[in-house]
């Protein structure tokens, strides 16, 4: 009896140890699948990123500056007119230009421009009554980057001159000489262009008459509005 009992608790607790052995290895599985979801998470979000791809996006084409083109100025200026009595002047300009552009494949512009302008600009005493007008046919020659045009420009100035004394009698003389300067235009629209411009003129010597005798020079800024066809 007591050798039947014994072989029974024997026999269980072998099934007993089988369980726990089945149950050990069941564990170990987990704990092993556990471990390499993990290890496979953080190699995934410690790893280089992939790759960013941006959409594509559209880029407008260089404006193109080749063309005719004609537009508005309007300008001031200050003026010395070497007459001998220490003359100067300043004064407001207004007037038209146009002109002609060709672009090269290398983003080089070179032109051809004519202006002409009503003048403001008075004198400071009675010598030298100021400038009437003022034309110029000048060179350009610049770069383009994109919508704006960085050029210079030189060439030959026109003006006209007054005097008003000594005595009664008003005289006129017309300067002839060159002119040179700077500017930045920008394309506003397809058709439409701005500009600011800075350009130096040095006129010639002229005999008045009436015994006054100027050379006038003047810095003159200018701001133009334009059409391009």
């Amino acid at each position: 009896m007591k050798l039947r009992l014994m072989a029974r608790l024997f026999g269980e607790a072998q099934e007993g140890m089988r369980i726990m052995t089945r149950l050990w290895k069941l564990g170990a599985a987990v704990v092993a699948l556990g471990f390499g979801s993990t290890a496979a998470l953080a190699a995934d979000i410690g790893g280089p990123a992939p790759p960013y791809s941006p959409l594509p996006t559209y880029q407008e084409s260089a404006y193109n500056w080749t063309g005719p083109y004609w537009g508005g100025l309007l300008g001031y200026g200050r003026a010395a007119f070497r007459d001998g009595a220490a003359t100067t002047g300043r004064g407001w300009l207004a007037g038209g230009y146009l002109g002609y552009n060709i672009q090269t494949p290398g983003n080089w512009v070179y032109g051809l421009e004519g202006d002409a302008m009503w003048s403001g600009i008075g004198g400071s005493n009675g010598n030298v009554a100021g400038l009437d007008y003022l034309t110029t046919l000048r060179a350009r020659a610049g770069y383009a980057m994109g919508d704006f045009l960085i050029y210079g420009t030189g060439g030959l100035a026109v003006a006209g001159g007054t005097t008003i004394g000594p005595g009664p009698t008003q005289r006129s003389a017309t300067h002839v000489g060159w002119t040179a300067g700077a500017g930045i235009e920008a394309a506003l629209t397809r058709n439409i262009t701005g500009r600011v411009e800075y350009n130096y003129v040095d006129l010639n010597t002229r005999n008045y008459g009436n015994g006054v005798t100027a050379a006038p020079n003047a810095g003159i800024i200018r701001l133009g509005l334009g059409f391009k066809f």
